[in-house]
């Protein structure tokens, strides 16, 4: 395992509910990062799947991944239409 830097903790990560658990699973070691599904990706992933330097194509399908997260776009001042409309957050 490489090296990182957390540079906030204030964030949603990977396989944690909470910063205390976060925490917790660096100091295991725990790599917490999962494969694409092709509905993270909205296609296959495997039809973009390449070789690095390959055009049109990626080669890590591996990433950390947030699931199960539901985002609650009341208490900004911003319409919440307008957030909830910025990206597929369901």
């Amino acid at each position: 395992m490489e090296n990182i830097a957390v540079v906030g903790i204030a964030n949603l990560f990977p396989g944690s509910q909470a910063p205390d658990q976060f925490w917790q699973q660096l100091l295991e070691q725990q790599d917490c990062r999962s494969k694409a599904t092709a509905v993270q990706m909205g296609v296959d992933p495997a039809k973009y799947t390449g070789n690095k330097g390959d055009t049109d194509k990626f080669y890590c399908i591996h990433g950390g991944y947030i699931s199960d997260f539901n985002f609650d776009a009341s208490g900004y001042q911003l319409d919440s239409s307008y957030l909830t409309g910025l990206d597929d957050l369901n």
